[in-house]
């Protein structure tokens, strides 16, 4: 049995869709970006990897962030989404999910 949560993002999305007129293809993509449909999208891809996965938020072995945002060069309306799997080592589940600092602090005082 496999733990995982799903961790969900949208930055930079809301002040995109406000710049952009109310069409339909611009409807489409709000409900692409979804939070709550993008969670039963990857919890059914994760199920139908792993037949017997969970959901834990507190103690994930797995964890799948979710990152959605607008990028330059792509065409109006659209958006990019980044997917990383990452084990229970590289997050951190509190006080929400996010990915653990890969180095310690570097801003130490030198005397």
């Amino acid at each position: 049995m496999i733990k995982f949560a799903v961790g969900y993002s949208r930055r930079g999305i809301d002040e995109t869709v406000k710049t952009q007129k109310n069409d339909n293809n611009s409807s489409i993509q709000q409900g692409l970006m979804d939070r709550q449909q993008c969670f039963k999208v990857v919890a059914a891809a994760v199920k139908s990897v792993a037949k017997d996965a969970i959901v834990d938020l507190k103690s994930p072995e797995v964890a799948v962030l979710v990152e959605v945002l607008p990028i330059s060069g792509v065409p109006v309306g659209s958006s990019v989404a980044g997917v990383s799997v990452l084990p229970a080592e590289l997050v951190s589940a509190k006080p929400r999910l996010c990915v653990k600092a890969l180095v310690s602090d570097t801003k130490t005082k030198k005397k």
